[in-house]
């Protein structure tokens, strides 16, 4: 199965719905077969586990994985038939407030911020107000900041009723190999990809 669905081994439940999104939305276009490790400390047990069923079973078979990039660096080495990349972006939540998703919803960044700001201003006992001023305060770093604090609330501010799982997978889905394969525009969502996982879905696509 992995030699016509190569498997994508990712942190958790929210990267699989992600990748499973993306491959249904794409008819067909995107062959990765998403798995979850349970956290990124059983990434390192995963990988080794992969990389030996691959050389012991398929011949020129390439497996990938994928992080969030957290406070790293987004470069990450590979490890023989293990393709292993980062996210340019903090974590896959920021991947929702990337250019491409917001346009999806009929928003802007600068309209998103404005909405941002009016919720804080009148949701003084919200549970999340300290984690949304958290972000005001970060300049409202959205390739940067932590948002699994915020993110539903985030959908909210946009007033969508869809999981952000199913937009961010979407969107994902609509990427082309023009896309890809150039350098993509500041905080699009295949800029918060990230190179190697640009690279990586070039090489799965149909």
């Amino acid at each position: 199965v992995f030699s016509e669905s190569p498997i994508l081994l990712v942190e958790g439940t929210d990267e699989v719905r992600i990748w499973q999104q993306a491959a249904r939305s794409s008819q067909g276009d995107i062959h990765f077969y998403p798995v979850d490790v349970g956290g990124i400390g059983n990434m390192p047990a995963y990988e080794d586990r992969v990389i030996k069923i691959s050389e012991a079973i398929y011949e020129n078979a390439t497996s990938f994985s994928l992080r969030d990039r957290d406070g790293g660096v987004e470069e990450i080495e590979n490890t023989g038939p293990l393709v292993r990349c980062k996210l340019k972006c903090h974590a896959s939540e920021n991947l929702l407030l990337s250019d491409t998703v917001l346009v999806s919803l009929g928003i802007d960044w600068s309209t998103m911020k404005e909405r941002i700001e009016e919720w804080i201003a009148v949701n003084p006992a919200h549970s999340k107000l300290k984690d949304m001023k958290a972000f005001q305060s970060s300049g409202f770093d959205r390739l940067g900041f932590k948002l699994k604090e915020v993110r539903i609330a985030l959908l909210d501010i946009a007033e969508t009723n869809k999981p952000w799982e199913v937009l961010v997978g979407q969107e994902l889905s609509k990427l082309t190999r023009s896309d890809l394969e150039s350098q993509p525009p500041d905080n699009a969502i295949s800029d918060y990809l990230g190179q190697a996982m640009r690279d990586s879905l070039l090489s799965v696509m149909s």
